[in-house]
């Protein structure tokens, strides 16, 4: 049978880095002047959500390794759901490219046309929220008592 606490562990190791990554750079362009690079919540203010879902699958987590019988199944049926959430906004974000190149200069604004790349943390954050919401539903199925 399987442990709370390793399932419990596993979602601590998941949920940190979701909580990192819409920090780092998930967008780059080249612009006149260099190469301009954007984070995810900078680009993408809903990965706020993703934080805060992180933040939450931690708590989670501790609830899970301190309880059983019913309230970890429980807990699982919402971080599957946490985690398919998480996955959703991180790849909306990587795909759905919100950021535009804008040049302000004393009131003027002019959009440089730029090509704007998604980086690897928008991947590697819906990755791990997958695996949070695979945890998720291994702890709300049911299991067989031998």
């Amino acid at each position: 049978m399987r442990s709370r606490r390793l399932d419990a562990l596993a979602l601590v190791l998941l949920a940190t880095p979701v909580a990192i990554l819409p920090f780092l750079d998930w967008y780059a362009a080249s612009a006149p002047g260099g190469q301009l690079r954007i984070s995810g919540i900078s680009g993408s203010p809903e990965l706020a959500v993703v934080v805060v879902l992180a933040f939450i699958t931690i708590a989670g987590a501790v609830r899970i390794a301190a309880h059983s019988g019913a309230i970890p199944r429980l807990l699982g049926f919402f971080l599957a759901a946490a985690g398919v959430a998480m996955a959703g906004w991180s790849i909306e974000a990587y795909l759905d490219v919100p950021v535009s190149v804008v040049v302000d200069d004393r009131g003027a604004t002019l959009v440089l046309p730029a090509e704007i790349v998604s980086r690897w943390p928008g991947v590697t954050a819906a990755a791990l929220s997958a695996g949070i919401a695979l945890v998720g539903i291994a702890l709300a199925w049911p299991r067989r008592r031998a």
